[in-house]
C-alpha cells in the first residue's frame, strides 16, 4: 500500500508540474530589425590628375597601377612568376644566345591601328633609359627592327629574358597617355577621365570604369574611406606607405620586392663566413613577416620568391 502511494503521488506530482509549465505565459518576442537594402556604390579607382599616366615613364604608383589595363606587354607573368606570351606570338634564339627574335602577334592599339615591330622596339628603347626599367634591361645590348621582327641583342645569355618583357608596349601620342592595346582605353577629358572597353576586351567585363581625381595622400585616403574610391594598393615596404581604417578586404599578391640583410665581406668581422651564417640563422624571418608586416609577406631564405619554379 504504502509503495503504491508513493508512486501515485510522484505521478501526481509530475503532472501537476507539467500543468503549470503549460500555462506559462511565453514571454513575447521582439521584432526583427528589417534588413537595410543595399545601396549600390558606383566602382571606381583612384589616379592623380597632376602625375604622368605614362605606363614607362610615370613615377606615381598609384597612376602605374591602371597600366595592366590599358597596356599589354610582350609577355605577361603570372603569380608563379611563369612567363606566358601575349603580343610575342614566336621567337627563337640564336645558337650563342644573345639573339633573340619575336614575331609578334597580331594586334591592334586602341585607336584600330594595328601593332608593328617599330613601336615595340621604340617601347623598349624608352624603358631601357627609364627609371623603372633600365635596371632589368642592363643586360640588353641593342633592340632593332629586322623584317617586320623585334630583335634584342644580349650582352650575356639569358634564358630568362621572357620573364623581363612584361613591359608595356605603347604607341606614343601628343597626349598625357600614350595609347595601348589592352581591355580598355583612356577616355574623356582631364576633369572626367575614365575607362572605356576596347574590342580586346572580353566578354563580361563592365564597358566603363569610372577614374576619381586625388592630389596628394590625405585625398587618397580620404576618398578610400567615404567610399568615392573602390580599390587601392598598398607598398608595405615603402618609406611612405599608406594606413587605411575601417573595414574593408584585403587580397595580397605576390612582387618581386625582396628586403635582405647584406654583409660587408671584403673587410670587418663579416668576412667571416661562420659568422654571417651564424646572423641569418639567429634571424627570425617568421617573427618579421608577423610583427612588421602583419603576415602580407613571405619568408625566404634564398632571394626567389616561394611561389616561383625556380
Amino acid at each position: 500500500m504504502g509503495r503504491k502511494a508513493l508512486l501515485l503521488c510522484g505521478a501526481a506530482l509530475c503532472l501537476l508540474l507539467a500543468a503549470c509549465r503549460a500555462q506559462t505565459t511565453p514571454a513575447p518576442s521582439e521584432t526583427p530589425e528589417p534588413t537595410p537594402t543595399p545601396v549600390p556604390v558606383e566602382f571606381s579607382l583612384p589616379y592623380y590628375a597632376d602625375a604622368s599616366l605614362h605606363p614607362i615613364t610615370g613615377q606615381s604608383r598609384t597612376n602605374l597601377t591602371l597600366a595592366c589595363l590599358v597596356y599589354e606587354g610582350l609577355f605577361s607573368v603570372d603569380n608563379t612568376f611563369t612567363a606566358h606570351p601575349v603580343l610575342a606570338e614566336r621567337w627563337n634564339v640564336s645558337e650563342d644566345g644573345l639573339t633573340w627574335t619575336f614575331t609578334l602577334a597580331q594586334a591592334v592599339f586602341s585607336d584600330g591601328t594595328p601593332l608593328t615591330a617599330a613601336e615595340a622596339a621604340a617601347s623598349l628603347e624608352l624603358a631601357r633609359t627609364s627609371d623603372l626599367y633600365a635596371g632589368r634591361l642592363a643586360g640588353i645590348q641593342a633592340v632593332r627592327v629586322e623584317e617586320g621582327a623585334l630583335v634584342v641583342e644580349l650582352i650575356r645569355p639569358n634564358t630568362g629574358l621572357p620573364a623581363l618583357l612584361d613591359i608595356p608596349i605603347v604607341k606614343e601620342t601628343e597626349g598625357n597617355a600614350p595609347l595601348g592595346t589592352g581591355r580598355y582605353a583612356y577616355a574623356g577629358g582631364e576633369e572626367k577621365l575614365y575607362l572605356k572597353k576596347t574590342a580586346a576586351a572580353a566578354s563580361g567585363l563592365p564597358d566603363k570604369i569610372a577614374l576619381t581625381q586625388v592630389r596628394g595622400a590625405d585625398d587618397l585616403i580620404y576618398a578610400f574611406d567615404t567610399k568615392e574610391v573602390s580599390l587601392v594598393t598598398a607598398d608595405l615596404t615603402g618609406t611612405d606607405s599608406l594606413g587605411y581604417s575601417g573595414g574593408y578586404e584585403v587580397w595580397d599578391y605576390p612582387t618581386t620586392d625582396l628586403l635582405y640583410l647584406g654583409f660587408r665581406t671584403d673587410k670587418g668581422l663579416c668576412a667571416d663566413p661562420v659568422l654571417r651564417q651564424a646572423v641569418s640563422l639567429a634571424l627570425d624571418r617568421d617573427t618579421v613577416v608577423t610583427a612588421l608586416f602583419a603576415r602580407h609577406a613571405r619568408a625566404a631564405v634564398l632571394p626567389v620568391p616561394p611561389e616561383s619554379a625556380l
